[in-house]
């Protein structure tokens, strides 16, 4: 038992570090590559990453729709993100204002805090309409206070996103965690190891 939690953990952490993105992102064009969509990328995902979850009994603290309707209750911001070829603009709510509504009783302005929220493990969940998910902990949320790093965007270069949300995380060049169409935030708690003696 406590191998196998340790095995989808890591399995889990690698496919959201992956280098490839399933989705086959394009810049700012909104088309997806062709090749891939006809891959079902939707059962490998939900069959893989959402039972690593499920199967390790892991507690879903909240779960969140989203849409362009539930972000404009919030205020946005502006962000650029820089891909090493090209910069881009966007706005949108950054994740760390969602995170604290969604876990009232985790304390994301200090260091007590932060280490409190590392020791729960718990994970943003940001779910593709595809079932992509990006995977970001909530105590990298925590420490970037400004809430710059990680944003669900509703705009990009000053245009509505037509096809929905998407998480911009702007320090992650390789786009590995960026998600398009997003449909869902959870907030759920890895579960810590069993010890044996």
């Amino acid at each position: 038992m406590f191998r196998t939690r340790y095995v989808c953990l890591i399995l889990l952490l690698a496919a959201a570090l992956m280098p490839i993105n399933l989705m086959g992102h394009s810049t700012n064009s909104g088309t997806r590559n062709q090749t891939v969509r006809n891959f079902d990328t939707q059962k490998l995902l939900n069959g893989f990453t959402h039972s690593a979850f499920a199967a390790e009994n892991a507690d879903v603290h909240a779960t969140k729709r989203i849409s362009f309707a539930e972000l404009e209750k919030y205020q946005s911001i502006l962000v650029t993100a820089d891909d090493g070829v090209s910069k881009t603009n966007y706005e949108g709510v950054p994740l760390r204002v969602l995170i604290s509504e969604l876990a009232p009783d985790a304390d994301l302005d200090t260091t007590n805090g932060w280490k409190a929220l590392a020791q729960r493990k718990l994970v943003a969940e940001v779910t593709g309409d595809d079932g992509y998910p990006g995977l970001v902990t909530a105590l990298e949320i925590a420490k970037n206070k400004d809430g710059d790093r990680y944003i669900l965007a509703t705009k990009c270069d000053g245009k509505q996103i037509e096809s929905g949300p998407q998480l911009i995380c702007k320090m992650d060049s390789a786009k590995t965690r960026w998600v398009r169409d997003v449909v869902q935030l959870r907030i759920v708690e890895v579960p810590l190891a069993e010890k044996n003696d």
